[in-house]
């Protein structure tokens, strides 16, 4: 009987450390799955701190927040979803040039912080538009707060170039992987003069291009063109 006593208060410590571990295991378990950042960093807008947001929101213009996201992965060093976001023509103001476009999500950069697990950026593009994941376009750290450093490249000046009917002014290229020379060459080409004294929208060669006259104020036509995720180049278009 002292024999079986034995095995049973033995088989009671084995259930009761059984228990403790479990109690122990699954809080950890828990904290294991990242967040997207911390919510007591990022106080506008929704989705931070939360596992898997169906909507990520920083709380500004349209263009600052995706909705409807639905994810493909979670957890690992990048999570990949698919949502709904506001695009803006080039050349146009957000709020008369946005276009709702299927946009692709990408949370980055996991790591602790404040002793939880959590994706430190979220950046979102539109595949339609040419754009691809780039983690230089990423905002705010969202585990410190910290902004991001500014774009590479610098601002250049490229001069003017002679369109069939107008003059292309003031060409500048803002933080754009092509020179001077190829950014002429392609204004030269663009059929920018076609849409003088009118708004325009229109697409060539892989270039989204566009100019509202209503951010003119009366000055010179201004013409904005984008290609995928850094090539930008602004000009004025005047008659002559």
């Amino acid at each position: 009987m002292r024999r079986r006593a034995r095995t049973t208060s033995a088989l009671a410590a084995v259930a009761a450390a059984t228990a403790v571990l479990s109690i122990s295991v699954a809080p950890a378990t828990a904290r294991s799955v990242p967040t997207l950042g911390l919510r007591s960093v990022i106080t506008q807008g929704s989705g931070w701190g939360q596992v898997k947001p169906s909507r990520v929101d920083y709380g500004g213009d349209p263009t600052s927040f995706v909705t409807g996201v639905k994810w493909r992965t979670w957890g690992g060093a990048r999570a990949v979803g698919h949502g709904t976001a506001d695009w803006i023509w080039p050349g146009w103001c957000v709020a008369c040039g946005g276009v709702e476009l299927p946009a692709t999500v990408v949370a980055f950069g996991r790591t602790t912080c404040r002793g939880h697990s959590a994706y430190q950026y979220v950046e979102w593009f539109f595949p339609s538009r040419g754009q691809s994941f780039n983690r230089r376009l990423a905002g705010e750290n969202l585990c410190t707060g910290a902004q991001p450093p500014p774009p590479p490249g610098k601002v250049e000046k490229c001069g003017q170039v002679r369109l069939k009917s107008a003059v292309a002014k003031a060409i500048t290229l803002y933080y754009s992987p092509i020179n001077c020379a190829t950014a002429r060459a392609f204004v030269a080409g663009s059929g920018a003069g076609r849409y003088l004294g009118r708004n325009a929208r229109f697409t060539v060669d892989g270039w989204w291009c566009g100019s509202s006259l209503a951010m003119d104020f009366g000055g010179a036509q201004f013409f904005s063109c984008q290609r995928g995720d850094l090539t930008n180049v602004n000009f004025e278009l005047k008659s002559g």
